[in-house]
């Protein structure tokens, strides 16, 4: 089975789109930062960054397939992952997205099918 997808193109380097550091703001103060889950869930969370990092990190191998075009095979990445984070509020099963906003300079934002992001 071919590992890349229509349309991509494979890369060893992760090219350098959007963001490339915090905003000035966040990056002065980071308690300012925060997470929110909110929305379609039994119970919204709100995590700063301290609650954030002392959550159980995992590292995971898998391959990234950019919507810019571009796949990364054999990714190694250490957090947390994102199923275990919206498992914090309680996703309900009319929940059918994943939205996700940055805080940075252009207010960066993306969505997913809640089922790709589970």
């Amino acid at each position: 089975m071919n590992r890349l997808p229509p349309g991509q193109i494979a890369t060893r380097r992760f090219p350098v789109v959007g963001e490339r550091s915090p905003s000035a703001d966040l990056e002065a103060d980071p308690s300012i930062w925060s997470l929110r889950i909110e929305g379609e869930v039994d119970s919204p969370v709100e995590l700063d960054l301290d609650r954030f990092r002392s959550l159980p990190h995992r590292e995971l191998r898998f391959d990234i397939h950019c919507v810019t075009s571009w796949t990364r095979f054999d990714s190694v990445f250490s957090g947390i992952p994102l199923s275990e984070v919206l498992d914090l509020a309680g996703v309900r099963d009319s929940a059918r997205f994943a939205s996700f906003v940055a805080y940075s300079e252009r207010g960066h934002h993306t969505s997913l099918p809640l089922d790709v992001a589970m």
